[in-house]
């Protein structure tokens, strides 16, 4: 997702990954909302959106997030 330009991604720790889409002309908020009519859900965080993966999330499920971000970010 840090390849997305305007997408600054924090560097994960954890399970947990943390981005804010505004550099891309996005708000969080409205990320947030179109990643959901999507049928991603994911939540904001003290300003940032917070994307949670665990086992039962798989490589394609997050590729095709990443890819979603994108679509997102090429239609602001």
């Amino acid at each position: 997702m840090s390849q997305i330009n305007g997408v600054e991604v924090q560097q994960p720790e954890t399970n947990l990954v943390f981005f804010r889409p505004d550099g891309a002309g996005v708000s969080g908020n409205k990320m947030v909302e179109a990643l959901g009519k999507r049928g991603v859900f994911l939540a904001m965080m003290d300003g940032r959106i917070r994307a949670c993966t665990h086992l039962d999330v798989t490589a394609a499920e997050i590729e095709e997030t990443v890819g979603l971000v994108r679509e997102i970010v090429r239609g602001a």
